[in-house]
């Protein structure tokens, strides 16, 4: 029996319907990839025996930073081309069951402020997984960025990378989810943590040392014992 139409226009059709699923589904380049081991400076007050705070190692082909314990930091400098809103991606890896974090933060002059927090999950030091840290703002121009080891381990994690790919232009210099948020909203504008202030006052005696309190509860960092005035 002969067909009505041939086959083949529809082989094709059928073929470039594919490679345009394929095309739609393939994974974005990141627009900035930070090696770990390219900090410009490292610190922490955590003595672990190292000659530095936190030291480069080769595992499995990959240059990485280990040694990273509560409170160790790394700093780098990015030239941004463009502000706007970047998705923040780690390469990161950890043994600890529990208790690794890891802080991205943003320099201004002297002081550092938070932009996300993520919970590392378990996994082995020298495995390193794709972590979604969520959306953050960045500025164009010169940026100073630090990652912390925030966690209430000792012993935090293993870093080979992170990767930041621009979701959206324009905005300001910081943006962030909540401390444990996996996946950042992408609005511009500052989070400003309660906890990060340089001064507190008051008039009411409430018998704390100093007129607001700090504490820590169900994994959040905030203030209390604010009284009126």
């Amino acid at each position: 029996m002969k067909l009505p139409y041939p086959r083949r226009p529809l082989v094709l059709a059928q073929s470039v319907l594919a490679a345009g699923i394929a095309l739609s589904t393939a994974a974005t380049a990141a627009d900035y990839r930070i090696e770990a081991e390219n900090f410009t400076t490292v610190g922490g007050t955590y003595a672990d025996g190292q000659p530095q705070k936190i030291s480069v190692y080769n595992v499995n082909g990959v240059t990485a930073i280990n040694y990273v314990n509560r409170g160790d930091y790394a700093e780098y400098t990015l030239q941004v081309a463009e502000a706007g809103t970047y998705n923040l991606q780690y390469l990161i890896g950890t043994s600890m069951t529990s208790g690794a974090e890891i802080d991205f933060q943003i320099g201004s002059g002297s002081s550092w402020t938070s932009l996300v927090k993520k919970a590392v999950p378990a996994g082995h030091w020298d495995n390193f997984q794709s972590l979604d840290a969520g959306n953050i703002s960045l500025p164009a121009g010169a940026v100073n960025l630090r990652v912390v080891g925030s966690g209430s381990n000792d012993w935090q994690w293993n870093l080979d990378a992170l990767e930041l790919t621009q979701v959206s232009t324009g905005g300001g210099s910081s943006s962030g989810g909540s401390s444990s948020s996996g996946s950042g909203g992408g609005g511009t504008g500052f989070t400003v943590q309660a906890e990060d202030f340089t001064q507190v006052g008051g008039t009411y005696a409430d018998g704390q040392p100093q007129k607001i309190s700090v504490y820590s509860v169900n994994g959040a960092t905030a203030i209390n014992y604010v009284n009126k005035g």
